[in-house]
């Protein structure tokens, strides 16, 4: 998954085809026991053709998936999360805005599939991303817990009910001010340094 859009390789990364022009290719995921079947999430700040787009046949043909109330208007970029507990389910956190809070046009949204991607629930619209829906935001399943996941932007947030409910487990305000002792903490317990680009298990 490229800016340029999605390419592919058969030959061990030798050699790369592009297999779907939707420039702005932000992530993609391989169904782990079905390699021909892909889903491929395009878009960011307005770009054309931005969606999710799915394959059966390994990249040949590819439809986009409009249905379950997928936003056709985000300007963010879109990330996938899935987890070896049930390969079918796959989690989007799709991000919207550049602007700062009180503009009126931040949002996030929080779909899942339980069917790798060709259909979608919208499971919240906590906007954990904020003015970073552009650039840093993201979810992770638990890999053991299709229904645990954590959701990152500004703050780090953590469900346990499959994304329909989001509890907040840090503060990014929370820093100490002044002269820092070397190797102490960089503020209280529930401090994280805003913009939390990438969540793994």
């Amino acid at each position: 998954a490229t800016t340029e859009g999605t390419y592919k390789s058969t030959d061990a990364g030798a050699t790369w085809t592009l297999m779907h022009p939707v420039i702005m290719a932000m992530d993609l995921r391989v169904h782990p026991t079905n390699s021909g079947t892909v889903l491929v999430g395009c878009g960011d700040l307005g770009s054309t053709g931005r969606g999710i787009y799915r394959t059966t046949d390994g990249g040949a043909t590819w439809a986009q998936i409009t249905s379950g109330g997928i936003p056709t208007t985000f300007q963010g970029k879109m990330q996938f999360g899935v987890t070896p507990a049930d390969p079918d389910i796959v989690y989007a956190s799709i991000g919207n805005g550049f602007d700062y809070p009180g503009t009126g046009t931040n949002a996030t949204w929080l779909f899942r599939s339980t069917d790798f991607g060709a259909t979608w629930n919208l499971r919240n619209t906590t906007d954990y991303s904020l003015w970073q829906g552009w650039y840093s935001h993201d979810v992770a399943v638990h890999p053991n817990d299709a229904e645990t996941i954590v959701c990152v932007g500004i703050d780090v947030w953590k469900s346990t009910d499959g994304g329909a409910t989001l509890v907040q487990e840090s503060n990014y305000t929370q820093s100490f001010k002044g002269n820092l002792a070397p190797g102490g903490p960089e503020g209280t317990a529930e401090y994280t340094h805003a913009d939390h680009h990438d969540v793994i298990y």
